[in-house]
């Protein structure tokens, strides 16, 4: 089972880090990141309630769910964690002091909310849980437990499954099917599972339904915007060989990722897919990287995005790095830049 941390990295124990956390005295904010998905929603859920079990004042923040999360509580009927959204405003409008706890992400300059950039600056202090490639910011006061499975929910349960609540929480059967939809999705249904993902797999199905989870993540359904994208993306696509490694290069508007991974279904080794951002008056590059090969994409785009000015990371055959553009340099060229320099560390990485 791997226990990787990234350089420089502090490393604390499951029992270290709950002490932590469980030693804040002030009200616990969690906050998934962006657009989140089935595991940030799940691993944010299972921890409420671990921290509730153990008095704690605990909210979810659950700002713009995707649309595949929103399909998939509404599929199984599940919690939105509305009531909780309201609290948080309310002790943001009470300027009340909190921490927060980021899950199934580290990197809080990714956030490009003003109102969650905002949530985070106030915090009194930052907990992280985890599972991505990429350099942790330090500016503020941060503790964080972080391994490199395949989901962010398989950091949470190895956190919690020595803990005498563990039994409790696993048994709640609408959370064991939010935990198994998000060990499903976040494996692409096992095929990059670990050892440790059948045996955290074998304990939520005594309660949760992996029939029906995997019924309802299988059925989905494309809307019509994506599956256009889809079609651009390979329509706009630049092929590209390094020895025997077929790499594309597409530019789309959204659905970054969604393309990237239709590319490779289409026979690309590698796929690199740009899109432009506008955020408030900043725009940005954002580039999305999938591969079939061992090449660690993530490891790569922190590498990328450290030199740049960016941030970057994510997993090794799935990552993203986004570059701010300069007033005085041009979009393309910074897209002909950051492409160039991604093949350059490829070019190496393969040979």
């Amino acid at each position: 089972m791997e226990k990787k941390t990234m350089r420089n990295e502090e490393q604390v124990t499951p029992k270290e880090f709950l002490e932590r956390i469980l030693n804040c005295d002030k009200p616990i904010i969690i906050l998934p990141h962006e657009q989140a998905d089935i595991d940030a929603y799940a691993t944010a859920w299972l921890f409420r309630d671990f921290l509730k079990l153990r008095g704690k004042k605990a909210y979810i923040y659950l700002d713009s769910p995707s649309l595949e999360l929103r399909r998939f509580i509404e599929a199984l009927n599940l919690k939105t964690f509305s009531d909780d959204y309201d609290r948080v405003l309310k002790m943001l409008e009470e300027t009340e002091e909190y921490c927060l706890l980021l899950v199934d992400i580290h990197d809080y300059r990714r956030f490009s909310s003003s109102k969650i950039k905002n949530l985070v600056e106030k915090s009194t202090i930052i907990f992280i849980i985890d599972h991505h490639y990429g350099q942790i910011p330090r500016e503020k006061k941060i503790v964080a437990y972080r391994r490199f499975y395949p989901s962010s929910c398989e950091v949470a349960l190895e956190l919690l499954e020595n803990e005498k609540e563990f039994a409790m929480l696993i048994k709640r059967k609408e959370l064991a099917n939010a935990l198994i939809g998000a060990i499903l999705f976040d494996t692409n249904f096992f095929l990059n599972a670990q050892p440790r993902t059948f045996y955290h797999i074998s304990e939520l199905v005594k309660n949760g339904d992996l029939k029906l989870v995997y019924q309802i993540l299988k059925e989905k359904q494309r809307e019509l915007p994506e599956r256009i994208a889809r079609l651009k993306g390979a329509q706009r696509l630049q092929l590209l060989k390094i020895g025997n490694t077929l790499i594309t290069v597409s530019k789309i508007g959204s659905y970054e990722s969604s393309v990237a991974n239709a590319l490779l279904s289409l026979g690309a080794d590698i796929s690199l897919v740009v899109s432009r951002k506008k955020e408030n008056s900043k725009r940005y590059i954002r580039v999305v990287g999938r591969s079939r090969k061992k090449v660690n994409m993530a490891a790569i785009f922190s590498k990328l995005a450290k030199s740049l000015g960016g941030v970057g990371g994510g997993h090794e055959r799935a990552a993203a790095i986004q570059i701010p553009v300069d007033r005085i340099q041009s979009e393309e060229e910074l897209v002909k830049e950051i492409i160039k320099e991604i093949l350059k560390i490829l070019q190496n990485a393969l040979s």
